[in-house]
């Protein structure tokens, strides 16, 4: 599948105090900020003593380890010993109650960590509180948020803090950066066509355009107008409970791009008139004082709760397991969907029943003598987390919806099943027999039966049933309910199809679920955040547990530092997809004994891909067909690095570990069929200016001394490492021609954009990094995706050359008779290893395909085989049953996992304090919201 981004921008990790605010240059164009700032009456002042007895305790609790903003939390004052006259409440946001009973709710208007205390006075005239074990209540954010918002991560720097952060004591302080956790990708254009030839396109978009800090001591608030992270340095005068809030503001802009016969070109953003202004807060408890929190075996302060920071931009594509085909939405469908079969362990040769209840043979007749057809029996008593029964016709409306969505845009799985359950990989034989003919059921016997085109090892149809990317069983009532029937018809069936394009995604299908694995998704916020519980109705197997963790929190966050530094305290549990420059962040993290580093190799790959059929941007000013000359990509190969690349940028070298290694070939190193063929890595400029110099392009512009172009090389957002690479591709490309001809820009987009950019005959992308990580362990997995061409205008081929208009007709318009009759060769060995049996000819007809494609026609330019690494707190068990090749070293299995401590068996180890002052509810907390009326134009993207 499409794999994500690797690593994300280097930020300082010791956060410096911060200074006060530039005044406004009258050189500059500000409009109004307006800051709103409301005050919360404090409900009780003073402060509290704590009783001597160690008889009378109070303890709060509550029914759930993960609340969601403006939804009421039940809470309740457990009291030990006595029997309360008055209950006062502080729920850690600025907010307090009181009454008489010892429960209460609370709905918390902001998502955030909030520390939640009590105090009771008792009947005979005392009082008790849980000042020495405060509540931690972790809160969502606001289910009604959009790609319009943009949410704001707290991070607590507990080096530059005061000793205990976020519990410190009166007169001391807390640093902390406040950040953007994903910019907002909302998207939407209006296309016009003024004037014959002529296409304007007005775009409009959502920009993060300020942040806000208030202390809620009644400092004034801290304001930055931009979307750059925002530090503090903040001293607590007096002790008490207070919120920290983050308020990020966004606006809607547009853009107006107009493209022609000679170019495209585009006026600057600016701000939609009138304004149009959405603002989101998140909030952090500081606890000044004597105060601590209640923990669980040790320092776990929520067992209950996994908060994993990935270093993703954008988000998942969707989250129909029919659709999806990348690794970001890959993780979260693993997790609530099962197949049929699963792997056992980290092996991907061995496998374990699932939603079948044994694995098919052909001793017992299950699997035909022919290898053609494949029975298995569901197993009894199976439920979606709905309750409802999984069947067989549920398997097969499921996989129907896979082979109807073959040909959705951006790529979709379908391929994988599609190749054995339909003749062939074309849209003239998608159809309603040979789709319904594809799976046949059994109610009687409670089967589900796969009838192949071709004889199919028992070992490669396993692996691929076991791929949850369209392989997952999904409740094909909760479909219906929740969007279009499926009509069983010819007609039904092609009407259907265009459900499996991004522009026709159900919104119920893309972003919420119904399936039957370990856990459910409660609700998500588009680009930023996947909430998953527990699912009440799983059924633990053999091989599959069930979770002991009641909640996870998935944080989408772009800053390495805000990860890096909510990992420190506590506030984050796992990060994933780390970039190997912050290594030496997290060596520092592990030496201190608060987190364990986890390498585990893989089966990813990752390169660079030449676009041969570009379409028109504002980004380049090459021709369309510029890559498709071979002489260009060769000139563009040899003038690559590889060797720096790992050494100095991957920082291999740096670091002496192995973050990444050398490949070329597509088959990668641990799969069969692999072969090295890395020393065809060669940087050399000379060789590269010669290809350069004969390139169409150059000699039909009059020689290198006058050609000229300007071109951009795209990087995932969250990939410092990547970034450099490309920057320093780009210093030497620019030496193929004279100072100042050759100008090659670099530019960061979102991993969900990417995606969506890659349509055929639409991607505007001209150079471009992403990679892959296995469906399936078996060559066919990475040839099919990465090098069967494409053969007109609608047969687009592999994921990745029809994104890159590697099609065999196309390439025969433009005369490229000798790339397009190696690209035919290409197709033909593809396409019969789709129906043999035999390994070693499998082997030998890859081994030429990838040969081909990749050194002769050098359609990619390889950058790195990965090895990836978890980073996760010590109170986090089960990461090292994470390394199955299938999960890519990026994904998770979170029933897999364990954090220390159990809720149920937790005993608090003091009651309460000796002699001494504690604050309590007197220091009145401070909201600010920012409404932001106008802002300046940002120059230039981050």
């Amino acid at each position: 599948m499409a794999q994500g981004p690797m690593s994300a921008s280097p930020v300082p990790v010791s956060e410096p105090p911060v200074s006060p605010a530039p005044r406004a240059s009258s050189r500059r164009k500000w409009i109004i900020v307006v800051i709103v700032v409301i005050l919360i009456a404090s409900a009780a002042g003073g402060a509290y003593l704590l009783l001597r007895s160690q008889t009378v305790s109070l303890r709060v609790e509550t029914t759930t380890v993960f609340a969601t903003a403006t939804e009421a939390v039940a809470f309740d004052a457990k009291i030990t010993g006595g029997t309360a006259t008055a209950v006062n409440w502080i729920f850690g946001d600025g907010t307090t109650a009181s009454g008489t009973s010892t429960s209460t709710s609370h709905a918390y208007a902001t998502g955030g960590t909030f520390f939640v205390g009590s105090q009771a006075n008792l009947s005979g005239g005392s009082s008790v509180n849980n000042f020495d074990a405060l509540y931690v209540m972790t809160v969502g954010p606001r289910k009604d948020l959009t790609t319009r918002d943009s949410l704001g991560v707290i991070a607590i720097n507990r080096t530059a803090s005061a000793a205990g952060a976020p519990l410190i004591a009166a007169g001391k302080w807390i640093a902390a950066v406040g950040s953007v956790q994903q910019a907002p990708s909302y998207a939407f254009s209006v296309k016009t066509t003024p004037s014959l030839g002529t296409t304007q396109w007005d775009n409009y978009s959502w920009a993060v355009q300020a942040l806000s800090f208030s202390y809620g001591d009644g400092a004034a608030p801290l304001i930055n107008i931009s979307d750059q992270a925002l530090r503090i340095n903040h001293t607590y005068a007096s002790a008490g409970i207070y919120q920290l809030a983050l308020a990020v503001a966004t606006q809607n802009q547009t853009m107006r791009t107009t493209c022609n016969i000679s170019g495209c070109s585009s006026t600057p953003l600016t701000n939609v008139m009138p304004f149009q202004i959405r603002t989101t807060v998140v909030g952090q408890t500081i606890a000044v004082g004597t105060y601590k929190l209640l923990t669980y075996s040790g320092s776990v302060v929520n067992p209950g709760l996994i908060v994993v920071q990935e270093a993703v931009t954008g988000s998942y594509t969707t989250l129909d397991p029919g659709a999806d085909y990348e690794s970001v939405g890959f993780e979260t469908i693993a997790n609530v969907y099962q197949t049929l079969l699963w792997y056992d362990g980290t092996k991907s040769d061995a496998f374990v029943p699932v939603l079948a209840d044994k694995i098919p043979s052909t001793t017992d007749g299950s699997i035909s003598s022919d290898h053609k057809n494949y029975t298995f029996h569901i197993r009894p008593g199976a439920k979606f987390a709905d309750g409802t029964s999984v069947t067989p016709w549920d398997v097969k409306y499921s996989f129907t919806r896979t082979m109807l969505f073959v040909f959705g845009t951006p790529g979709t799985s379908g391929w994988i099943q599609s190749q054995y359950l339909l003749p062939s990989l074309s849209p003239a034989d998608l159809t309603f027999a040979n789709v319904n003919n594809a799976v046949s059921v059994d109610n009687a016997s409670n089967t589900v039966t796969f009838h192949l085109t071709a004889s199919v090892p028992a070992l490669l149809w396993f692996q691929i049933i076991a791929d949850p990317l369209g392989s997952s069983i999904v409740s094909w009532k909760w479909l219906e309910a929740n969007g279009p029937a499926l009509a069983w018809t010819p007609a039904g069936f092609t009407a259907y199809q265009k459900y499996g394009n991004l522009v026709n995604y159900v919104p119920a299908w893309r972003d919420k679920t119904m399936g039957s694995g370990p856990y459910t998704v409660d609700y998500v916020v588009p680009g930023e955040s996947v909430a998953m519980k527990r699912n009440s109705n799983f059924q633990p197997l053999p091989g599959i547990p069930a979770p002991t963790v009641e909640r996870v929190f998935l944080q989408y966050v772009e800053s390495p530092s805000t990860r890096e530094l909510s990992l420190e305290s506590g506030q984050a549990d796992i990060t994933t997809y780390n970039p190997s420059n912050r290594f030496d962040v997290m060596r520092r993290m592990q030496t201190d004994g608060l987190v364990h580093i986890e390498f585990v190799p893989t089966l990813n790959l990752f390169w660079w891909n030449f676009n041969m059929e570009i379409a028109p941007s504002a980004d380049n000013t090459v021709p369309r067909d510029f890559f498709a000359d071979l002489n260009m990509r060769k000139a563009f190969f040899y003038a690559y690095d590889f060797q720096n690349y790992l050494d100095n940028i991957v920082e291999n070298k740096h670091f002496n570990a192995k973050f990444a290694d050398s490949f070329n070939g597509i088959i990668p190193n641990g799969m069969v069929g692999y072969e090295n063929l890395s020393s065809y890595n060669v940087f050399d400029m000379a060789r590269a200016r010669q290809y350069y110099n004969t390139s169409k392009f150059v000699t039909s512009h009059g020689g290198p001394a006058s050609a000229s172009f300007t071109l951009t090389i795209v990087v995932p957002t969250a990939d410092p490492v990547n970034l450099a690479a490309a920057r320093s591709w780009g210093d030497n490309l620019q030496k193929l021609g004279p100072t100042g001809n050759i100008v090659i820009n670099t530019r960061t987009m979102s991993f969900h954009d990417i995606i969506a950019e890659m349509n055929p005959h639409a991607n505007r992308m001209s150079l471009w990094f992403l990679g892959w990580l296995p469906d399936y362990p078996y060559p066919t997995d990475y040839t099919y995706p990465m090098l069967e061409p494409g053969n007109n205008a609608t047969e687009y081929g592999g994921t990745y050359p029809a994104a890159n208009g590697f099609n065999i007709s196309y390439l025969a318009s433009l005369g490229e008779t000798a790339q397009s009759r190696a690209a035919q060769n290409i197709s033909d060995w593809i396409n019969a290893t789709l129906s043999e049996t035999d390994i070693n000819v499998v082997v030998d007809l890859s081994r030429k395909a990838q040969r081909e494609a990749m050194l002769n026609l050098t359609i990619y330019v390889p950058a790195q085989q990965q090895y990836s690494f978890f980073v996760y707190r010590t109170w986090i068990q089960g990461i090292p049953l994470e390394s199955n090749p299938m999960l890519g070293g990026t994904d998770i299995l979170y029933n897999l996992l364990a954090k220390s401590g159990t809720i149920q068996g937790a005993v608090a180890t003091s009651s309460s304090a000796g002699p001494g002052t504690q604050g309590g509810f007197g220091i009145t907390p401070l909201i600010a919201t920012l409404g932001l009326l106008a802002v300046r134009r940002r120059d230039e993207e981050p």
